[in-house]
């Protein structure tokens, strides 16, 4: 179900008017919502919320059960930075399946109408879209979310519903643009060091999204745009610059590619000799990838990432900054005991701790065999790891 663009129909009227050298550098977006928001832009992340106390001050609606629970979403969308929800019984032998959220923002629920679920399994109960409508100086401004529980447990599960997608003409080629608030707290324009908490944003020649992290810049097509997002996501700016300082930055010389992100933006490097560029600020690594091809011609390839708090830099207009990326590819193996049952875990990490994926022309390498013998010499077998 996809809403109708619906916001600031007038302001942009008036900004066209106004300047037209301004509207060419803004470019609004239409929204859209849907409860398979999830799927459709693969970028959202689930927030987990725990039970909290009954709220007060705040007005209730007339309850159906005696035990409702309570949940606090954090928002700066809202006056008071947080949107309260309240969940409640139709029925006493039911799990939780009436919903009220304070749709407008007021901090009263008493005026709000209990949404029913629009599935109901005996292992879930999934709400959405929730429409919930934001007060700012423009006019109020939609927003959508999605939601799930799971019966008789003590948290509660909410997702973004909404995504903002538009085109813009950029030297005569036309691009897509989506943006999502991956990070479901209301805004489109986060960003972060800390990936989870960065927004995204895509613009591809097609339909298809290929999500970046934002930042002040963003590169298309070897060109660099000065970047900027209005915090509810109803437009983009966009100025072509070629006033961006660029610093060095070493990485090892097997490293054939690297992915990095930060204040500047998101970017790809193919580094020559180990070296590559990049627009000056604080990054941390995303991905690298090292290739190498065999005696026999076989294409090997290792992918490092998820790296935690690791792989900052800070990339400066004099000096070069370094990555301890790539090879040696550290292997290892970690064993656990649970009531005489073991299980063991086979990880290959990088130099920063991070997990290194390997294949072969394409495909998962064989996985490694385990032999262990014990003392005695009476258990000794062979085990065979698989992939997870």
């Amino acid at each position: 179900m996809f809403d109708v663009w619906q916001r600031r129909l007038i302001l942009a009227g008036l900004v066209l008017l106004a300047s037209w050298a301004q509207a060419q550098e803004e470019h609004w977006l239409h929204y859209r919502s849907s409860r398979d928001a999830e799927d459709i832009l693969g970028v959202l992340d689930t927030k987990r919320h725990y039970w909290t106390d009954r709220p007060e001050g705040v007005a209730m609606p007339l309850f159906k059960s005696e035990n409702p629970v309570f949940v606090s979403w954090s928002t700066p969308m809202a006056p008071s930075g947080q949107v309260w929800i309240a969940l409640d019984r139709s029925s006493q032998e039911r799990p939780q399946d009436l919903l009220y959220i304070d749709s407008d923002c007021d901090g009263d629920l008493s005026d709000e109408q209990g949404q029913a679920p629009y599935r109901f399994n005996e292992d879930s109960v999934h709400f959405g879209p929730i429409k919930v409508v934001f007060p700012s100086d423009d006019g109020p401004i939609a927003y959508h979310l999605n939601a799930f529980i799971y019966p008789n447990s003590d948290r509660f599960y909410l997702f973004s519903a909404g995504w903002y997608e538009g085109s813009v003409t950029l030297a005569g080629q036309t691009y897509h643009i989506t943006l999502a608030d991956k990070n479901c707290n209301g805004t489109f324009n986060d960003r972060s060091l800390d990936f989870s908490q960065a927004d995204r944003i895509s613009l591809t020649p097609q339909k298809k999204v290929d999500f970046v992290m934002p930042g002040r810049l963003i590169e298309i097509d070897h060109s660099f745009y000065a970047l900027d997002i209005i915090r509810d996501g109803a437009f983009i700016t966009l100025n072509k610059t070629d006033a961006v300082t660029l610093g060095q930055v070493q990485v090892p010389s097997s490293v054939t590619e690297f992915k990095v992100a930060g204040e500047p933006g998101q970017f790809t490097r193919a580094p020559r000799d180990g070296m590559a560029q990049l627009p000056i600020g604080s990054y941390r690594i995303d991905r690298w990838v090292t290739v190498k091809q065999d005696e026999q011609g076989r294409k090997w390839k290792m992918v490092g990432d998820d790296f935690g708090d690791q792989g900052l830099i800070e990339v400066k207009p004099d000096g070069i900054a370094s990555l301890a990326i790539g090879e040696p590819a550290i292997s290892s193996v970690s064993v656990d005991e649970n009531n005489g049952t073991y299980s063991f875990d086979y990880n290959i990490t990088g130099q920063l701790g991070e997990s290194i994926a390997m294949t072969v022309d394409g495909s998962n390498v064989p996985a490694p065999k385990l032999h262990v013998r014990d003392k005695t010499g009476q258990y000794d077998k062979t085990l065979n790891f698989g992939y997870g």
